[in-house]
Formats: structure tokens, C-alpha cells, sequence
């Protein structure tokens, strides 16, 4: 299976739908989840000490849980 850059694609479909008119403000908010879920997920996976990796691990948490729907089991 070939790696996709889930980012560029977000961008690249920010970008069309801004280009045929569309509001992307939603599109952008969902990236910029997206990107803290990987940037948490990489300070988890690179922490030094415990102290480090308590704090990733808080980052990582609470960048999953924003992007969760607010009402589970409820399509968004």
C-alpha cells in the first residue's frame, strides 16, 4: 500500500473547493486537527523522559478528542 499525505490532500481539496467558491473554513479546521494529531503523536513517539512523554501523551489525548463528533455515536 502506498503512503498518502493526508495534509496535501487536504489542501489540494481546500484549494478546489475555494477555487469553484466554496467556504473551506470547515475543511481548514479539520486540517489543522489532522496536523496536531500527528505533530502529538510524534512528540509521544519521540519523548526523551517520562515527564516528556506524560506531556505528549496529554497533547495526543486531547487532539484526538477534538476531533471526535461532540455527540458520540451520532453521525456529524
Amino acid at each position: 500500500m502506498s503512503r498518502v499525505d493526508v495534509l496535501a490532500v487536504m489542501d489540494i481539496a481546500a484549494t478546489s473547493i475555494e477555487n469553484s467558491g466554496g467556504n473551506v473554513a470547515y475543511l481548514r479546521q479539520a486540517r489543522a486537527a489532522v496536523a496536531e494529531v500527528f505533530a502529538a503523536a510524534h512528540a509521544s513517539l519521540t519523548a526523551r523522559d517520562l515527564a516528556d512523554q506524560m506531556a505528549a501523551d496529554d497533547r495526543l489525548r486531547a487532539a484526538l478528542a477534538a476531533c471526535e463528533p461532540e455527540t458520540p455515536h451520532e453521525p456529524v
